[in-house]
Order: C-alpha cells, then sequence, then structure tokens
C-alpha cells in the first residue's frame, strides 16, 4: 500500500488515497472494537499504518513543481493526514501513552511538515493550490492543527515551563488553534480546532 501512496505516478497516488481512505473508519472501529485481542496488540497491528502513513505524508510534501513535476497535491494530502490523525489517535487509546509511532520521522520532522502543509492549505506556500484548497481555513488546515494537537500532547509530559523549544511550539500551536476558530470559517475547520484541543491536552494539568 505504501508504494501506492507514494507512486512516482500522479494518478496513482490520487487514486489510492481516495480509496485507502473510504474505509479507514470502518478499519479503526473494527480494531478498536475487537476485545478478544489483547490493547497492547491492537496497538502493535496500527503502529505500522500509523508509521506508512507518516511516510506518504512527508513523500507527497517534499514532491516538487521543478522539472514538470505537479508538486504536492493539496487534497491527496488532505486524504493522507486524515487517515494519519485516526490512526494516530487509535493507537494512543489503545497503548495510553501519548508516545506517537513515527517510524523514522522524528517529533521535530514532522512539526516541520505539518507547519508547512498548513502553509499550503492556507495558500500561502509557493506550490499551486487547486481552488478547492486555496484561501485560509481549509480542512487541510484543518487536519494541520490536530496534527500538531498530538505532536504537542506526545511533548508535553517530557517538557517543563523552561523548555523554550517545547514552549515555542506551544505558542505557534495556539495561536493556529485560534484561527481556527473564527466564526467565519468552515464548520469542518472549527471542528477540527475542538478536536484538537481536547486531543492535547492544553486544559490539562500537563500545561498548568
Amino acid at each position: 500500500v505504501e508504494g501506492l501512496l507514494t507512486s512516482t505516478c500522479y494518478d496513482i497516488r490520487i487514486h489510492a488515497a481516495k480509496a485507502f481512505k473510504k474505509r479507514i473508519w470502518s478499519k479503526v472501529d473494527e480494531i478498536l472494537a475487537d476485545y478478544s485481542v489483547k490493547w497492547h496488540e491492537r496497538a502493535e497491528q496500527i503502529a505500522p499504518i500509523c508509521t506508512m502513513l507518516l511516510n506518504a505524508l512527508r513523500s507527497e510534501m517534499s514532491r516538487t513543481d521543478d522539472v514538470g513535476g505537479l508538486g504536492a497535491h493539496p487534497p491527496t494530502l488532505r486524504r493522507i493526514s486524515r487517515c494519519a490523525i485516526e490512526c494516530l489517535t487509535a493507537h494512543r487509546s489503545l497503548n495510553g501513552q501519548q508516545h506517537l509511532p513515527l517510524g523514522n520521522c522524528t517529533v521535530e520532522d514532522l512539526w516541520n511538515m505539518v507547519m508547512d502543509m498548513q502553509k499550503l492549505g492556507c495558500g500561502t506556500s509557493d506550490i499551486s493550490v487547486d481552488a478547492e484548497e486555496s484561501g485560509a481555513g481549509t480542512s487541510l488546515t484543518g487536519n494541520a492543527v490536530e496534527l500538531l494537537a498530538l505532536v504537542i500532547s506526545s511533548e508535553a509530559p517530557l517538557s517543563n515551563k523552561d523548555d523554550s523549544s517545547f514552549n515555542e511550539k506551544a505558542s505557534v500551536f495556539v495561536g493556529a488553534l485560534s484561527r481556527s476558530t473564527d466564526p467565519d470559517l468552515h464548520w469542518v475547520v472549527r471542528h477540527s480546532a475542538a478536536v484538537a484541543v481536547g486531543s492535547s491536552g492544553i486544559l490539562t494539568d500537563s500545561f498548568s
């Protein structure tokens, strides 16, 4: 599947992302509801899927429009990132930990990639953006906020009040969160902001 999601063929990537996203919710729900399998074993089932999706996300974000290329495709990014959010959230609920199964991707890599994805969704990147994805406050930027929330929640338990790197990330996240609650934005984006508040843990003791 990863080979299809990261294919050099534009059409293959698009259709692979569409097909994968169609069944992601039902499959994740099946794993979460299968109490005949131990919690940690189900988490182990989802972990490589998370890693695969993050690799696919990184591959799509790394595409450029040089030498006749089409660059990153926002709708494909939207689909892959939504699948990643569902799987990462399910993994966290199963293993009871904030640690993210990132594979070869570091937390900093993920953070920088998602920040770039948010800019692309807002139409502020140099990469061409489809009409349905252009302008501030798209479903792609909503997905980015939810991914930022997962990064924040994974780092909060390991940080302290004097951790400048984490404090900077938290500040950026709160800013992105605030922009995503604009009442003029589509409800999908505002829903992502609400979900991000809960998944980030910013209202818990970790941020006190």
